[in-house]
């Protein structure tokens, strides 16, 4: 989380093409999917067991099922599910 923090926070500032707003909640809505595609995809993660790869499919799914506007939501939401 805080490589994904220190990426979002140098990359925001170059989007020039839209609002970073509506960047963020396409992005913010796109990664439970993304997530959930490297649990269950055809190429799955090998590096975690079969609880991890649970644990993480709840937290997608609950995701996908209740979106959220921004990244430090997503952000925010994740950590709950795993803390």
């Amino acid at each position: 989380m805080d490589s994904a923090g220190a990426f979002l926070a140098a990359y925001w500032p170059q989007v020039q093409w839209e609002p970073v707003q509506a960047l963020e909640a396409r992005v913010a809505t796109l990664l439970p999917g993304l997530t959930l595609a490297r649990i269950d995809g055809k190429s799955p993660v090998e590096y975690l067991g079969e609880p991890q790869r649970d644990a993480v499919r709840r937290a997608a799914i609950g995701l996908l099922r209740d979106p959220v506007p921004s990244f430090a939501t997503l952000a925010a939401r994740w950590a709950t599910e795993f803390a």
